[in-house]
């Protein structure tokens, strides 16, 4: 963009399995979380390219599940198998819509 670099880690190509996106993008931001890190995770992209169902995935298979339902699945897995922690977990899912509307996808409440 101009004369700014734009800097990427990956693509995935029409081919990527649900899996494959979530172990490469959020398999990490799970660990960072319960080691005391925020994370986010951020889709960007035109209307049409696969966002919403790469972030919620699809509902009439587990193999299309997207990176919402698989991270808070590792997540809660990860917690039962601690003991002796305790966690206080804030979870936001927005919409960012033409960079001035913001909607969150929680409860519908547009916040700007």
């Amino acid at each position: 963009v101009g004369t700014q670099p734009f800097y990427f880690d990956g693509v995935f190509d029409a081919n990527a399995t649900q899996e494959a996106v979530f172990r490469d993008i959020a398999q990490d931001a799970v660990t960072n979380v319960l080691e005391g890190f925020n994370s986010t995770i951020f889709a960007y992209g035109a209307t049409g390219s696969g966002k919403t169902f790469t972030i919620t995935g699809a509902d009439d298979s587990m193999a299309k599940r997207g990176l919402i339902p698989r991270t808070l699945e590792s997540f809660f897995a990860r917690l039962r198998a601690k003991d002796n922690y305790e966690y206080d977990l804030h979870l936001s899912f927005l919409q960012i819509y033409q960079e001035h509307h913001l909607t969150d996808l929680f409860n519908g409440k547009k916040l700007a």
